[in-house]
């Protein structure tokens, strides 16, 4: 077990670090002029970076954000340095004050560009901050403001300024163009813009695609390899009339049809390599043995057991970084499940059945995702079914899926 495990470690911080080492062609533009082309090394930059790395001639390098104008991996990501005036207000329900007109002071950030053209979107997100702004062509940036009071009732409202700044900045000749019931969120906020941009016949370049999904839902089948075996070493020895055993049994294997869903959680982030999972699955192992069971009674008890439940997997899951279109995984998480009376069964009345109570383990996996095809093959480390004595149940199992 211990073993396991700790393979298991060593390949999940292996992928781990192979994965972040990833550079892609780009270009970093520093507030001094110079204009370096480069491949830059790609990271999650859901919030605002501190550091930069990349690599010129194989050689690596590393610039701190106060030195950059703007960098750029173009298609993908695009960060510019802007003068902002922000208003640092919090929307935490235990923050909230009286306060309904936003306080602004400048600073000088680098933001992220969602989307640039006539009409531009930025959002600037810390670890307690996530603010949007808008530009005209050759304008400031101007935040857009919502931001949650407490008013004089006791009860919490909505200041939805940023719906009149839209309207202000739309420069398209058709006004209803605005969606009055737009929410303060990164997609709502893009679409929007982006159609003030296609309105008015205006080029625009996108950083962010609306489309991709942050939740997989997969339907998988495929088949579960199953073993068993139940032994009491003589601590607990069960004795029935008079009688006393010790429980020693070994069932056979069985093959038998897996089916699951699996929801699964991407993680937020420009690379998209790495995710929460979720899987309920039902499995099944109906099986039987003939053994004798003491060295002091003439007595051979029949066993069955049928066990049949629903297990869930939580779990973590790293995607290799080949392409949006090929992407190998491993993932690794933690396993239970809940039973239908499930039991070991004595045909022999003078036997007491067994309830089964099973534990918890651990289940790692590797696959490939190609688009909305998942090839998964799982290995779980043996379960007690009965506690206290070792009672192991094992799994492994081949699947194919189909995502939603």
């Amino acid at each position: 077990m211990k073993s396991i495990c700790l393979i298991a470690v060593v390949i999940f911080f292996s992928i781990h670090c192979k994965t972040q080492a990833l550079y892609k062609q780009g270009i970093i533009v520093l507030k001094s002029g110079t204009k370096i082309e480069c491949k830059i090394k790609m990271k999650n930059w859901e919030l605002i970076p501190d550091l930069i790395d990349f690599k010129t001639n194989d050689t690596i390098k590393r610039v701190a954000v106060e030195e950059i104008q703007s960098f750029e991996i173009p298609g993908q990501i695009r960060f510019e340095s802007h003068g902002l005036l922000l208003d640092d207000f919090s929307n935490s329900t235990a923050e909230l004050t009286n306060d309904s007109l936003p306080i602004f002071k400048p600073i000088s950030s680098l933001v992220e560009v969602l989307i640039k053209g006539e009409v531009s979107l930025y959002r600037y997100k810390t670890q307690k901050q996530n603010k949007y702004f808008i530009a005209k062509k050759n304008e400031e940036l101007e935040q857009l403001v919502f931001k949650k009071y407490i008013s004089h009732l006791g009860e919490i409202e909505e200041y939805k300024l940023y719906l009149t700044q839209l309207d202000s900045s739309n420069i398209c000749s058709d006004t209803s163009i605005l969606d009055q019931k737009l929410k303060y969120k990164k997609r709502d906020l893009y679409n929007q813009i982006l159609k003030f941009n296609e309105c008015s016949n205006k080029k625009a370049v996108s950083y962010f695609d609306p489309d991709i999904r942050s939740l997989n839902i997969t339907l998988k089948a495929g088949i579960q390899f199953n073993s068993h075996s139940l032994f009491d070493p003589g601590i607990n020895l069960i004795t029935t009339g008079s009688s006393n055993f010790q429980l020693d049994y070994t069932f056979a294997d069985q093959s038998l049809f897996k089916g699951s869903i699996e929801f699964e959680y991407i993680i937020p982030g420009h690379l998209r390599n790495a995710s929460l999972v979720g899987e309920f699955s039902y499995q099944s192992f109906n099986s039987n043995e003939f053994k004798s069971l003491s060295s002091n009674t003439n007595t051979s008890p029949f066993m069955s057991l049928e066990y049949e439940s629903i297990e869930f997997l939580l779990g973590y899951r790293k995607y290799f970084v080949f392409g949006s279109q090929i992407r190998p995984f491993f993932d690794l998480g933690v396993l239970t499940d809940w039973d239908f009376d499930a039991e070991y069964n004595f045909e022999n009345p003078e036997f007491t059945d067994l309830n089964i109570v099973s534990g918890f383990g651990l289940r790692g996996g590797v696959g490939i995702r190609i688009n909305q095809f998942l090839v998964h093959f799982q290995y779980s480390t043996p379960r007690n079914l009965y506690i206290p004595s070792d009672s192991k149940f094992r799994n492994h199992s081949i699947s194919i899926g189909y995502s939603l």
